[in-house]
């Protein structure tokens, strides 16, 4: 499984429940055109949950989420996060699992798709039971479902969208930010 690697060291009996319901869903016509479900990477449960809008075509490729130059600037991020002792465990999910493509084109998860893997992301989020939700993005955060619970949510640039810049400094800049936005949502809430 692909769930089974440094990226998610621990598999517990729930996590496989949750990949046995979902890692070969067809409700939707990406779920049969993607190479993958990338349902999670990371920990479960957790302390944060950072949750994007869908795979990219590297994650896709790879068959793990949240890889590709926006992974690393968001593995940044959390890597300091870790090394300054604020979190120590993290997951990441997208709101749909499965690359948004028709016949080979990319494009954005439609609403019935988003729809569709709402139970998947909802299922998710109770087993990963994290304090805190980051959305990476508008996308991500207008495509959150209503939650059960209490849960801190916040919502931060999407690292693609910084790697889009033409400011060399960018990257180092959104680090710098967003390290501080989350340390500072996190300490004021613990």
């Amino acid at each position: 499984m692909i769930y089974e690697s440094k990226y998610s060291p621990l598999i517990t009996h729930n996590a496989q429940q949750h990949i046995h319901n979902w890692n070969q869903c067809q409700l939707c016509t990406i779920g049969k055109e993607c190479h993958k479900h990338l349902l999670w990477r990371g920990h479960m449960p957790c302390d944060i949950l950072f949750i994007g809008d869908a795979p990219s075509l590297v994650d896709d490729s790879l068959g793990y989420a949240f890889t590709g130059p926006p992974g690393n600037l968001l593995q940044a991020i959390i890597n300091i996060l870790v090394t300054d002792s604020i979190i120590n465990t993290y997951a990441l999910t997208n709101i749909v699992a499965c690359l948004p493509q028709t016949n080979g084109k990319l494009r954005h998860t439609s609403k019935k798709e988003t729809e569709n893997c709402k139970p998947r992301l909802l299922e998710f989020i109770r087993l990963a039971s994290p304090a805190f939700i980051v959305t990476l993005g508008k996308i991500a955060q207008r495509n959150l479902p209503q939650l059960e619970g209490s849960y801190i949510v916040e919502n931060i640039e999407h690292p693609t969208s910084v790697l889009t810049k033409f400011d060399p400094n960018a990257s180092h800049i959104y680090i710098l930010r967003t390290v501080a936005k989350l340390k500072h949502m996190i300490e004021s809430n613990t």
